[in-house]
């Protein structure tokens, strides 16, 4: 299960997983980018709704300004934004740890997402 965390900061976030099917996935997370939202990316392998700093590696990215979306990130169809990634794409902020969104967000505590 790959699992995707928008935040600005601890305590808010939105959360979305999918399953993996081939070597890729799709997430829809209508309205969560904004300026300078941070994401963090995982697959739970553990399956218990965190990130596990000794099994699991969080990949992360900042989106910076709505008007310079960078690498990776185009407007879609009805002003979408479309996150094309690969694990090359994605780095490890190493100063905040494994399981850390750019020091702002620890995901070793389990986060759930709304639907269960």
């Amino acid at each position: 299960m790959i699992r995707i965390v928008a935040t600005v900061g601890e305590p808010y976030y939105g959360l979305g997983e999918a399953p993996i099917g081939g070597g890729s996935f799709d997430i829809l997370l209508p309205g969560v980018l904004s300026d300078y939202t941070e994401l963090g990316v995982y697959v739970d392998t553990i399956r218990d709704d965190a990130c596990d700093p000794g099994d699991e590696i969080l990949w992360q990215r900042a989106t910076g300004p709505a008007s310079a979306w960078g690498p990776g990130l185009v407007e879609g169809p009805a002003g979408v934004v479309v996150w094309e990634i690969t694990p090359d794409d994605l780095t490890v902020f190493e100063q905040a740890g494994p399981c850390n969104i750019n020091g702002n967000f620890d995901v070793t505590n389990p986060l759930r997402c709304p639907a269960q």
